[in-house]
């Protein structure tokens, strides 16, 4: 792996243990605490200027009452990893809502088709793509649909 492949899955393994530790509704102090290290590096680590060995993501797992898979499928390119950590995401929420996103997914996989191809590669987005969260999967509700 490149330095540039390299850095960006540290930055999405970074995010996916950010978003589990908020799901855990822990703070950074908190986890350092269990992991017996500085708030700094856990700081570092959800920047992803620091990427974890498998034995730290083990660690931040178990604090986090997840599988150390979770942390690493939504940091994955793969279709089928998308897939996995949207099928969790549905998960939460009620029949007529997954049915509502799954709509707004074939109408949007469905204009994506069409459009001229992305000036990044189909594994990188850049920050400067528009997404509003940290989630790499972030899709914005349309406004005609976000109004109602």
């Amino acid at each position: 792996m490149n330095k540039v492949g390299h850095m960006q899955l540290a930055e999405l393994i970074g995010r996916a243990i950010a978003r589990q530790r908020l799901r855990s509704r822990l703070t950074q102090e908190e986890v350092a605490e269990r992991l017996e290290i500085g708030s700094e590096a856990v700081s570092r680590i959800e920047r992803g200027i620091v990427i974890p060995n498998i034995a730290r993501l083990l660690e931040f797992a178990s604090i986090f009452e997840c599988e150390a898979a979770d942390l690493l499928t939504e940091s994955s390119s793969r279709p089928v990893d998308q897939a996995t950590y949207i099928s969790q995401l549905l998960a939460s929420i009620s029949h007529a809502d997954r049915q509502l996103v799954v709509e707004m997914v074939e109408r949007l996989s469905e204009r994506l088709k069409h459009r001229a191809p992305a000036p990044y590669s189909k594994n990188e987005i850049p920050e400067s793509a528009g997404r509003s969260s940290p989630s790499p999967y972030n899709v914005s509700r349309p406004a005609s649909i976000s109004s109602q």
